[in-house]
């Protein structure tokens, strides 16, 4: 078997209306996919999404005039070795940012072709299945300007049998008396049973950090993510020392080159890896092993389409002491309608797949029906 093409389609986010989205999924995304001389098609996808297309139509180019040229002809079954070879190939314009995206999407459609290919669900090629459900937990925003919209909205979330949530951004962090009486409205509202986390501002020092920190012990927290900025492992370290309270952190972080500091110094206390930013299925594995051999908990940062939840969902199935998968619960058709068979989530957990490969099939109408003219 021999990869024949490789085709990269934008496709754009469509955001809910009426409701204010301070962050979110904005922009596009770039859907991958790969081609062979036998007719099995993997699929990926690269995180790119800044306001203009930019990213995307940059993912693009790197593939279908760099990548490509490199793939066609290969086996796609030797999914390490390819990754090698296009890694290498990037040393001289920077082997991280929008390459290692566009690896990513690469990465993952070749582990879609190889599961097709052996007719195995792709956990299994990562090494196994631990479960064969998996417990998600539901990701949305804050509405600080309101905070009537975000209590209707964790009473939702709970009737729907999600058992953990997670809020992030809106102005949370910023304000320390405000943030807190948020946090314990929504305790009042839900009590203590539900998990709760919360994330953001990405901005905090640490002594403003660890602040805040100590208010949120009290409310039972399970982690805070990313309350400082992402790239300041010293801080994080710090952090993480100071207080009663997990701290998570790791979804831009790239290849498990950027990890292994992270890891091995125990910055955080749950890593975050994102299949779609850090390097694929196969270095997400390779993170995995990482954080499995240094006691670190690895929860899947996913926070765009269903093709990076399903992938996520994967990774969790394979490692022993992943905790759950991250299902955004601000919808766009790209999370909610790309795939042929819906997601269903049944009393807080979604079963693995058991089709060959990914498992999925992506729905053309709405691909056609959201793609950008680049």
């Amino acid at each position: 078997m021999k990869i024949t093409n490789l085709k990269v389609r934008i496709v754009r986010h469509k955001l809910p209306a009426g409701r204010p989205v301070p962050q979110g999924p904005r922009g596009s995304v770039a859907i991958v996919t790969v081609e062979t001389d036998d007719g099995i098609v993997g699929v990926g996808d690269a995180m790119t999404h800044s306001l203009y297309h930019e990213a995307a139509l940059s993912v693009k180019v790197l593939i279908e005039r760099g990548f490509k040229n490199l793939l066609v002809g290969e086996n796609p079954i030797d999914v390490r070795r390819l990754w090698w070879k296009m890694y290498n190939s990037e040393m001289y314009v920077r082997q991280r940012g929008l390459a290692t995206n566009a690896i990513s999407a690469i990465d993952t459609a070749l582990m879609d072709i190889a599961g097709k290919r052996m007719n195995q669900p792709v956990c299994r090629l990562l090494g196994g299945k631990f479960r064969d459900k998996v417990q998600v937990y539901a990701s949305d925003l804050f509405d600080m300007k309101n905070p009537q919209n975000t209590l209707k909205l964790v009473n939702r979330l709970v009737s729907e049998n999600f058992h953990a949530i997670k809020l992030g951004y809106g102005g949370f962090g910023l304000k320390i008396d405000e943030s807190m009486r948020m946090i314990k409205e929504i305790r009042d509202s839900i009590g203590y049973e539900t998990t709760l986390m919360v994330d953001g501002p990405a901005c905090l020092s640490v002594s403003e950090a660890i602040k805040l920190g100590r208010k949120l012990e009290r409310y039972e927290i399970f982690w805070w993510e990313e309350p400082l900025p992402k790239d300041d492992m010293k801080g994080y370290i710090e952090l993480s020392r100071s207080l009663d309270l997990n701290i998570a952190a790791g979804e831009q972080l790239q290849t498990a080159y950027e990890f292994k500091d992270w890891i091995m110094n125990k910055a955080v206390d749950v890593i975050q890896p994102d299949v779609h930013i850090a390097g694929g299925l196969s270095e997400c594995r390779r993170i995995g092993d990482l954080a499995e051999l240094w006691n670190v908990p690895l929860v899947p940062h996913s926070w765009s389409t269903a093709i990076n939840f399903v992938a996520a969902l994967h990774l969790v199935a394979s490692l022993k002491r992943a905790l759950f998968a991250e299902y955004r619960t601000l919808s766009t058709p790209l999370m909610t309608d790309l795939l042929e068979e819906p997601i269903k989530i049944e009393d807080g957990y979604v079963s693995v797949p058991e089709k060959p490969g990914l498992g999925i099939e992506l729905n053309e109408e709405i691909l056609d029906e959201y793609e950008l003219s680049a």
